[in-house]
């Protein structure tokens, strides 16, 4: 039984360390990969998009003011073009979930 309990905390031990990785560090990681001009308009806007969910056309125009392309991102992980992008950005329809997987390829 205390074998049991012992593999049952563990499991859930990892499973938070995975929940602050994806949380904290991965987005750390992701700033060592990118070239920023502008940490702090950079780090600005990526938590206004993970606070709303969506990339709205102002946080695409501060990421790009803080040196980042994420237009060009979006359209190469999206597979579209970067028109496509806008309108979709217009729509309300790139979510954080699409801006993160950008950031990090």
């Amino acid at each position: 039984m205390i074998e049991t309990q012992n593999t049952m905390a563990n499991y859930f031990n990892m499973k938070d360390f995975a929940k602050a990785y994806d949380t904290y560090f991965a987005p750390i990681e992701t700033l060592g990969n990118i070239a920023v001009k502008d940490l702090r308009q950079f780090i600005f806007a990526y938590r206004q998009v993970n606070a709303v969910g969506y990339l709205t056309s102002h946080e695409l125009r501060q990421f790009s003011e803080a040196g980042v392309s994420l237009l060009d991102l979006l359209a190469k992980t999206l597979n579209k073009t970067q028109d496509e992008i806008a309108q979709l950005v217009t729509d309300g329809k790139v979510t954080f979930s699409d801006v993160k997987k950008a950031l990090s390829n």
